[in-house]
C-alpha cells in the first residue's frame, strides 16, 4: 500500500513540475502579447525573454543570424523589455521616415534617466513642445549656416593644434585620444567660448568613455525596470550617478 501511494505521489510530483512551469510560461506570454499583433521573433524564456540568443556569441552576429531566419522586422524581449530590431533598408525607412512621428520619443531606460535628468536632454526628451524648443535652440545658436562659419577659426585653430601635437611625437601616435582632444575642444569653444584645462578634458573625456559602455551594456535595472530587486542588485544607477555628478562637475566649472 504504502509503495503504490508512493508511485502516485511521484507520478503528481513529476506532471506538476512539467506542467506548472508550463502553465506560468504560457501566462507570462500570454500577458506579454496582451492580443497585439506583433512581429515574427525567436521562442522566449520566463523572466529574461530572449536573452539566452544573444549569449553564445557576438550580439551583432546573433542579430544577424536571428533576422535570417525571422525576417527584416522581429520582436526580442530583453529581460521584461520589448525590443522592436529592424535590419533592411526598407524597414528602417517605414520607422524612421514614414512613420518618424509614431517612433520620435526614444525610450528612457533607467541609466539614461539619471544620466539626463529624467530626459531632460534634447536625445531622450519626449516628443513634444519642449523638444521643440530644444532642437530651435541648438539650431539657431549653434547649427545655422552663419554659426557654423563663424566657428571656422575654432576648428582651424584646434585642427592646427592637433597636428602640432602628432608633428611632436615619437614614432608612435595615439590618433584616438588626439581626435577626442580636438572634438572636445572645438566644442567646448563653441558652445561656452572656451576651452577647459586639459585635465578636466581628459576626466570629461573618460567619463564619456564611461557613458558610452553603460549606455550600450546589458544590466539588470534596465532589463528589468519594473523590478525593485533588479535594481538593488544592479551598480548601474550607482555608476550613472557617479558620471553625472562629474560631467555636471566639469561644465559647472566652466560656466562659472
Amino acid at each position: 500500500m504504502e509503495d503504490t501511494t508512493s508511485r502516485y505521489y511521484s507520478v503528481y510530483l513529476g506532471w506538476a513540475l512539467v506542467l506548472v512551469p508550463l502553465a506560468l510560461a504560457l501566462t507570462w506570454r500570454k500577458r506579454a502579447n496582451n492580443g497585439l499583433r506583433l512581429p515574427p521573433g525567436p521562442w522566449q524564456l520566463p523572466v529574461i525573454g530572449s536573452l539566452h540568443h544573444l549569449v553564445r556569441q557576438l550580439p551583432h552576429r546573433a542579430l544577424r543570424d536571428l533576422a535570417m531566419r525571422h525576417g527584416p522586422v522581429m520582436l526580442l524581449r530583453l529581460g521584461s523589455v520589448p525590443t522592436m530590431v529592424l535590419s533592411s533598408p526598407d524597414a528602417a525607412r517605414e520607422v524612421l521616415k514614414t512613420q518618424d512621428l509614431a517612433f520620435a520619443t526614444r525610450r528612457l531606460t533607467a541609466t539614461m534617466g539619471v544620466l539626463t535628468c529624467g530626459g531632460r536632454d534634447m536625445i531622450f526628451a519626449p516628443y513634444g513642445d519642449y523638444w521643440r524648443q530644444l532642437r530651435k535652440i541648438a539650431v539657431t545658436e549653434v547649427l545655422t549656416a552663419g554659426r557654423v562659419r563663424s566657428f571656422r577659426a575654432i576648428r582651424e585653430e584646434e585642427v592646427a593644434t592637433m597636428l602640432r601635437a602628432i608633428q611632436s611625437a615619437g614614432p608612435v601616435v595615439d590618433l584616438r585620444a588626439l581626435l577626442s582632444a580636438l572634438v572636445s575642444d572645438g566644442t567646448f569653444r563653441a558652445v561656452m567660448g572656451s576651452r577647459c584645462d586639459s585635465k578636466q578634458r581628459d576626466l570629461f573625456l573618460h567619463e564619456l568613455d564611461r557613458i558610452v559602455r553603460l549606455a550600450t551594456g546589458l544590466n539588470t535595472a534596465d532589463l528589468w525596470p519594473s523590478s525593485w530587486l533588479a535594481g538593488r542588485l544592479s551598480n548601474a544607477l550607482r555608476r550613472a550617478e557617479e558620471i553625472h555628478a562629474s560631467v555636471f562637475g566639469i561644465i559647472k566649472g566652466i560656466i562659472h
